[in-house]
C-alpha cells in the first residue's frame, strides 16, 4: 500500500474499530438485566438503575417491563429527562399516543434549552406525524 493511501484508509479504519470495540464489550441484554436487577437490590432509590434497566428492556422488546422501570425512574427523580423522553418513545411504541404525548408535554415544560429540550421536540414532532397533525410536528 503507497504512503498516500495508507494516509487516507488507515485513519477511517482506526475510527472504525474505536468506535466498534466498546460495542462487542457489550453483554448481552439479559446478562446486562441481571447484573441491573442485582444492583438495584442494594441501592433501590437510584433512579440511573431503573433508567439503565428500562434501556436494556427496550432493547429487547419488553415494553411493559420497561415502562414500569421509567416510570420508578420518575418517581425517585422527577426532572430525569432522559427518563421522561424514554417513557414517551415506550408509551408511543405501545400504541399509548395519549400518554405519550403527555410525558413528552411534561418534559418540555421543565426544559428550557440545550440537547435535552432538542430531542424531546424530535419525539413531540413523530408523535403529532403519528397523530397526522403535521401542521403541529413543525
Amino acid at each position: 500500500m503507497n504512503h498516500q493511501l495508507r494516509r487516507f484508509v488507515l485513519p477511517p479504519v482506526i475510527a472504525i474499530l474505536a468506535w466498534v470495540g466498546p460495542l462487542a464489550a457489550h453483554e448481552e441484554p439479559e446478562e446486562e438485566i441481571e447484573e441491573l436487577t442485582e444492583r438495584i437490590a442494594r441501592a433501590p432509590e437510584s433512579a440511573d438503575l431503573f433508567l439503565q434497566r428500562a434501556i436494556e428492556y427496550q432493547v429487547m422488546g419488553k415494553l411493559t417491563e420497561a415502562a414500569k422501570d421509567l416510570e420508578r425512574s420518575l418517581r425517585l427523580s422527577p426532572g430525569l429527562v432522559l427518563a421522561q423522553r424514554e417513557l414517551a418513545r415506550t408509551y408511543f411504541a405501545q400504541g399509548k399516543t395519549n400518554e405519550a404525548m403527555t410525558s413528552v408535554t411534561s418534559a418540555l415544560q421543565a426544559t428550557t434549552a440545550g440537547a435535552d429540550r432538542g430531542s424531546l421536540l424530535i419525539v413531540r414532532a413523530e408523535l403529532y406525524h403519528a397523530r397526522r397533525e403535521p401542521a403541529k410536528a413543525l
